[in-house]
C-alpha cells in the first residue's frame, strides 16, 4: 500500500510541475489558454479520482480482516499498476471508486487476484450488466457454478445470454452441468460462501452420478464474484434443491460452512417414507 501511495504522491509533484510549466506558456501565448485549461482540468480530475481510490483502499485494508498469508506478500506488478491507474483515473463516481478500491485492496493482499482482462472488463462494465450479475451471484455454488434448470427460458435466459455476451459466464443454452460421481461417498457438499447443503446419498450400485445443471463463471466472472459479498439467500437454496435429481438422495440439509466443512442444522428435503429407494 505504501508503494501505491508513494506513486500517487509522486504523481502530485509531477502534476504541479506540469501545471506551473503550462501556466508560463499561457502567459507567453494567450492563445493556448483554453487548451491548457482543458488539459489541466483533465489532469487534476484524474489525479483526484486516483487519490480518492487510494484513500478508500486504505480504509478497506484497515477495516477488513487480513486473509492473506502471514508471510510478506509479493509486490504488485508494475505492468498491472500501470493499467490499473489508467482505468482508475477515469472513475469519477463514488460507486466506481469504491469498486476500483476493492480491486486494488484485493491485489495488494494477493497479487494476481485480478487479471488485466478483468481490469478491462471492469472499465467497460455498465450498470445494466452489473445489476444482472449481482442478481445471480447469491446462487453461486463451488465459487464458479450458477445452478440453472436445463429448460430455462424467458427473462432469466435473456439475462444469462447478456452476461455471456459480456464474458462473465459460459454455457448458456448448452445444457452444461457439473456431474459428481457418488461411488464411495455417503454425502455430497454443495457450498455457498458461508452456508452449504449436505446431500445424503442412498447406498446403491456403482456408477451412480448426480448432475447439477447450470452455467459456469468465466475467469473474469470468478474474479468479479470474488470482489462481491453476496448474502446467503434461502430461496436460492430451495431452487437448487428442486433441481437436484433425487434418485439416489436420502435427504438434503443446510448448515454453516466453515473451513471446508458443513454443519447441517436445517432440513430442506427428506425422502418420503413411501418413496422406495432405488435397488442396492
Amino acid at each position: 500500500m505504501q508503494r501505491v501511495r508513494s506513486r500517487t504522491e509522486g504523481e502530485k509533484v509531477v502534476s504541479k510541475a506540469l501545471a506551473d510549466a503550462a501556466a508560463l506558456r499561457v502567459v507567453a501565448d494567450p492563445g493556448l489558454d483554453r487548451a491548457a485549461q482543458s488539459l489541466l482540468i483533465k489532469e487534476l480530475r484524474g489525479q483526484s479520482n486516483k487519490e480518492s481510490i487510494v484513500r478508500e483502499t486504505a480504509t478497506i485494508l484497515g477495516t477488513e480482516p487480513e486473509t492473506a498469508s502471514a508471510e510478506k506478500p509479493a509486490e504488485v506488478a508494475d505492468d498491472w499498476l500501470n493499467v490499473f491507474e489508467r482505468f482508475a483515473e477515469a472513475a469519477s463516481s463514488e460507486r466506481m471508486q469504491k469498486q476500483w478500491a476493492r480491486v486494488l485492496a484485493g491485489e495488494i493482499r494477493k497479487p494476481g487476484s485480478f487479471s488485466l482482462k478483468t481490469l478491462s472488463a471492469l472499465s467497460e462494465l455498465d450498470q445494466e450488466v452489473a445489476i444482472i450479475f449481482e442478481k445471480y451471484v447469491d446462487s453461486v455454488v463451488f465459487g464458479d457454478l450458477i445452478p440453472i434448470a436445463a429448460n430455462v427460458s424467458g427473462e432469466p435466459f435473456n439475462e444469462l445470454v447478456h452476461l455471456q455476451e459480456f464474458g462473465l459466464v459460459t454455457g448458456v443454452g448448452a445444457h452444461v452441468s457439473r456431474t459428481f460421481s457418488l461411488d464411495g461417498f455417503s454425502g455430497l457438499v454443495l457450498s455457498y460462501r458461508v452456508q452449504a447443503m449436505y446431500v445424503e446419498i442412498v447406498e446403491g450400485p456403482l456408477g451412480r452420478k448426480l448432475p447439477i445443471p447450470g452455467v459456469l463463471l468465466t475467469r473474469v466472472g470468478r474474479e468479479l464474484y470474488g470482489m462481491l459479498a453476496p448474502q446467503f439467500n434461502l430461496a436460492r437454496a430451495h431452487e437448487l434443491v428442486n433441481m437436484v435429481d433425487k434418485t439416489h438422495v436420502k435427504s438434503i440439509r443446510l448448515g454453516p460452512y466453515v473451513e471446508g466443512r458443513v454443519y447441517p442444522t436445517t432440513s430442506l428435503w427428506v425422502r418420503p417414507a413411501d418413496d422406495a429407494a432405488p435397488p442396492k
